[in-house]
């Protein structure tokens, strides 16, 4: 009698412990995930209650539902960033100018971060990543007698320091990257006489973030 007593118990248990809610039971429980494993369209989730206690689901997803877990930061994240795609406005007598081409590659330091992760039943994920950040990035130039006033007489490429402010969005680990103000900073003599010398632009760029290196 004692044996089947013992054996209830621990079948209950174990009932307990493998037992499945559905997602929406789960979201009401606000749990902060930290960790997620996946077999056969159940998600092991690992996470915080409300009361700060660890706690460990399992969740099982219909054929069509998906669970997207979201988190802000303020910890910095990098990536490196090109920017093909680069928009002077119009000053003194040069009108718009739009340059295109891979003539530099920078690092985007995100202050502030977005992550949203995407669990399926089939156990893929996928995860999107929004930043504001700070782009600091050497490019390379061309001056002109034209483009400086004349100052230099044959047209040589110079190095600038471009830095402004960085809006990312990242899939997995590609960055697309907009910069609605950047400016460019000479290195040289003759870079600060070149007409946009401190001026504003905006453009557009793309990159990969640090951790495909190994960096954090």
């Amino acid at each position: 009698m004692k044996t089947l007593f013992f054996a209830a118990i621990l079948f209950a248990c174990t009932q307990a412990f493998t037992q499945t809610i559905d997602l929406q039971t789960f979201l009401g429980q606000d749990i902060n995930v930290v960790a997620v494993t996946s077999t056969g369209g159940v998600l092991d989730f690992g996470g915080y209650d409300p009361n700060n206690v660890y706690v460990t689901k399992k969740v099982a997803l219909g054929p069509t539902e998906v669970l997207a877990v979201g988190k802000s930061s303020w910890t910095p994240r990098l990536s490196l960033v090109t920017i093909p795609f680069k928009v002077r406005p119009a000053i003194d007598t040069f009108p718009q100018a739009v340059q295109t081409g891979l003539t530099n590659a920078g690092i985007s330091t995100n202050i502030y971060n977005y992550k949203l992760t995407r669990y399926f039943n089939s156990g893929k994920q996928s995860t999107h990543q929004f930043g504001v950040g700070i782009l600091i990035a050497p490019t390379a130039e061309e001056l002109r007698p034209d483009n400086t006033n004349k100052f230099v007489n044959e047209t040589s490429k110079q190095l600038f320091v471009s830095t402004g402010l960085c809006l990312t969005y990242t899939y997995n680990d590609l960055t697309f990257a907009m910069i609605p103000a950047g400016f460019d900073f000479a290195t040289t003599t003759d870079g600060r006489n070149y007409v946009y010398n401190q001026q504003y632009w905006w453009g557009f760029g793309i990159g990969i973030t640090t951790k495909l290196f190994g960096l954090f």
